[in-house]
Parts: structure tokens; C-alpha cells; sequence
């Protein structure tokens, strides 16, 4: 099957929106793992160590369940710049608005020049795969990354997206957000009104502050991935 072009740029214009609540008709529950290069399941500190005009392919894998308007939502999701506003503080709905501004702040580059296509080899820095199958554990989102466990780098991550047959709009849009903060380095939050929460509580799914002060202390050298969030 041919590679079909999905977004090759990440020119989007920015906007300033007030914030408004999202309704989530179901429980969105998250699982996330790390393996080492034996298959093993480890609890440490890890980021993508890559050069700072590296290309950073976020891959979608073809299958029944991608269609035009989930890859207009993913296209959202990693692209947009649009701002939220609340309490004076900035949310993002899109990685890379939240990331722009930061990735040449730190130790080690944040990934910020993404490229995404569908591809049906499974190939990318993240791989995206949609499905309409329920998971057996009740998550909505899964990430599994695989990482060189001694220099503390990732070196792929797998995103799942289950029963996406029965996520609305904004469902999707959230728990894909959650994954792709695994996808980047970042464990979960301690906080339940947070993004990055196992189950995703908030009425406000969007990319915070506290978010993005986590990525910054993680490509910086801070040996912690969890999201401390007051």
C-alpha cells in the first residue's frame, strides 16, 4: 500500500479563545509503560535525545477505523497553536503551540518539528493506531515506549487509541492528548484536575502550563518524568 501525505507543516495560525468545559460521555482511562531493550517493564526517566532541526515523525497507522475527520482531530492535536484562557494562565489544544516556544530552552532538544503521514509499515518516532476493539483493561489510550534504560532515551513509542467507534469528538481529541504527553517522556500527573491524570477527570482536557514546565524539566536533565501539579 502506498504512503499517502497527511502533514508536511505546522504553519497554523494562533488563537485566543475563552475556555469552555468539555462533556465527556464516558470515563477516559489511561495506561502507560516503559520497556527496556529486553522487553522489560522499568519505572524510570526517559526523553528523545535528537538533534534540534530533527525531523520528528509522528506516524499514523492505517487501518478501517482512520478516517478523514480522526485525522483532521490528530492533525489538531499535534498542530494547532490555538490558546485557551483560564484563571490568566495559558492552555493549549495542540503540542505544538504548547512547545514552540520552549524547545530550544533545555538540555536536550524538545521535539517540535514534527512530520506526519499514514503509513501501513509502522514506522516513526510515535506510531498512532486507531481501533474500534475495547481494551481488556478498560483503557481508552495505551503508550508503550521503548527506551535504551542506561542513557535514559527513548527510542519509540506506540500509541493505541481504543473503541475510537464510540469516542465523541472530543473524547478522542482528549485521550489522544494524554498519550502523546506519554509519547513525549511525560508519566502521569498526581493531580485529578490535570490532562495528564490516569483517568481524565478535568472538564479542561487541554495542554497546561504545568505540562509543559514537566517537558521543560525533562529535556533539561531533571531525573523525574511524573507531573507535580499544585
Amino acid at each position: 500500500m502506498a504512503i499517502i501525505l497527511l502533514i508536511i507543516t505546522n504553519n497554523i495560525p494562533t488563537h485566543v479563545n475563552n475556555i469552555t468545559e468539555s462533556e465527556f460521555q464516558a470515563t477516559l482511562s489511561s495506561g502507560y509503560v516503559i520497556e527496556n531493550l529486553k522487553g522489560e517493564k522499568i519505572n524510570t526517566f526517559v526523553s528523545w535525545k535528537i538533534e534540534p532541526e530533527d525531523s520528528f515523525h509522528i506516524h499514523v497507522i492505517y487501518s478501517p477505523e482512520v478516517t478523514d475527520k480522526h485525522l483532521e482531530m490528530i492533525n489538531d492535536v499535534i498542530y494547532s497553536t490555538e490558546e485557551i484562557n483560564l484563571d490568566g494562565e495559558k492552555y493549549y489544544k495542540g503540542w505544538f503551540g504548547a512547545l514552540q516556544e520552549v524547545s530550544y530552552k533545555t538540555k536536550f532538544p524538545i521535539p517540535i518539528h514534527y512530520h506526519s503521514i499514514i503509513t501501513d509499515i509502522g514506522t516513526g518516532h510515535i506510531t498512532i493506531r486507531l481501533t474500534a476493539q475495547n481494551n481488556g483493561d478498560g483503557y481508552s489510550g495505551y503508550a508503550k515506549s521503548q527506551v535504551d534504560e542506561v542513557n535514559h532515551q527513548i527510542l519509540k513509542s506506540q500509541i493505541t487509541i481504543f473503541s475510537v467507534d464510540k469516542l465523541s469528538s472530543e473524547e478522542f481529541k482528549s485521550i489522544l492528548r494524554h498519550e502523546l504527553g506519554h509519547g513525549f517522556g511525560l508519566a502521569h500527573s498526581q493531580n485529578p484536575d490535570d490532562l495528564m491524570y490516569p483517568e481524565i477527570k478535568t472538564n479542561y482536557p487541554y495542554i497546561s502550563p504545568c505540562n509543559v514546565q514537566g517537558i521543560i524539566g525533562l529535556y533539561d536533565g531533571e531525573q523525574k518524568s511524573e507531573i507535580i501539579c499544585q
